[in-house]
Order: structure tokens, then sequence, then C-alpha cells
């Protein structure tokens, strides 16, 4: 029986640091102070995909 290593496997497809530590800094700052909220508006007002949630549109902005 073959076992998959299923992270190692995906590594292949993704970037490596697509949001960088300090992005995820950068963003987690500013959803604290202006009190973003959950959902999926932000997204399009911030011209990011619209699949993300407020919290990930807010990183991958950044």
């Amino acid at each position: 029986m073959t076992i998959i290593n299923y992270g190692e496997l995906f590594a292949e497809f993704k970037r490596d640091g697509a949001i960088s530590e300090d992005a995820n800094v950068i963003a987690n700052a500013l959803m604290h102070e202006l009190y973003v909220s959950s959902g999926h508006s932000l997204a399009r007002f911030l011209g990011v995909k619209r699949c993300f949630a407020n919290d990930m549109a807010m990183r991958v902005w950044v």
C-alpha cells in the first residue's frame, strides 16, 4: 500500500509563500483597527477574487 503525502503533493501546485508573514501581520492589524466583519463583500471592494472571505481578501490585497 502506497502512502500519499498530501502536503508534499499539493505543494507542487501552490506558490510558496503566497501570503508573506509581513503581509499577514499587516492585514491582521488592519482588520483589528478597521473592525472588519466576516463575509465576502470586501473582496469585491478591494479588487481581489470574490471567492475570498473578508479576512483572506484583506491578506491577499496587502
